[in-house]
């Protein structure tokens, strides 16, 4: 005769969730395993996880602090030119793979896919370094309309992309990204002084 137990069934007679079975069955094997072993297993996992731990800990994290105009602000005469100030605030010296950029009226449906964009490039950064690159968009100038609102905060102004970089540990636990995200917000009292601040939407700041 079986019991409940043997046939995927608790005592009460109810199914058992996999989780359940799962514990059992790991259970019952620790108990026919010997006191060395286990414990050499528990030493090789505790072990592991430390390591781990520590490569993570010492691992560069590279994300843009601010940015603003590289020359004249949006007057509607030529193309854009940014500087992206770039900050390492980790420990290892970063290495920069890949950069992307878009401007843009209205921002993409997360998640972000990044296609196309303006590519550009940065120096390593080590440990507590800031690196400014600088970032071109060829496309021309903006109409008048176009340009008033911007400035008059009638119509929004996007700057964001992505930061691939890898560090010492990339080979073991790969490369790493930060998602920026700035809007053009207006200064009131001086629109000369408009600048860009990071834009209040969730989920397009992003580091990992």
């Amino acid at each position: 005769m079986t019991n409940g137990l043997e046939n995927g069934r608790s005592e009460s007679g109810r199914p058992e969730k996999l989780c359940v079975k799962i514990t059992r069955a790991v259970w019952r094997r620790l108990q026919t395993v010997q006191p060395i072993t286990l414990f050499t297993f528990i030493l090789v996992v505790f072990t592991g996880v430390q390591v781990w731990a520590f490569m993570e800990s010492e691992r560069a994290f590279v994300f843009p602090m601010e940015a603003n105009f590289a020359g004249p602000p949006i007057d509607g005469k030529q193309p854009f030119d940014f500087y992206l100030t770039l900050q390492n605030t980790g420990k290892s010296v970063a290495v920069i793979e890949d950069m992307v950029a878009y401007i843009s009226h209205e921002l993409p449906p997360l998640p972000l896919a990044f296609p196309g964009g303006v590519k550009f490039g940065a120096p390593p950064l080590s440990q507590t370094v800031k690196v400014r690159a600088h970032v071109h968009f060829p496309s021309g100038p903006l109409m008048a309309e176009t340009t008033t609102e911007i400035r008059t905060g009638k119509k929004k102004f996007y700057f964001f992309g992505k930061v691939l970089y890898g560090d010492d540990f990339s080979a073991l636990l790969g490369s790493r990204s930060s998602q920026f995200c700035f809007i053009y917000a207006r200064n009131v009292a001086d629109p000369e002084k408009n600048t860009f601040v990071s834009c209040p939407e969730p989920g397009h700041l992003k580091a990992e």
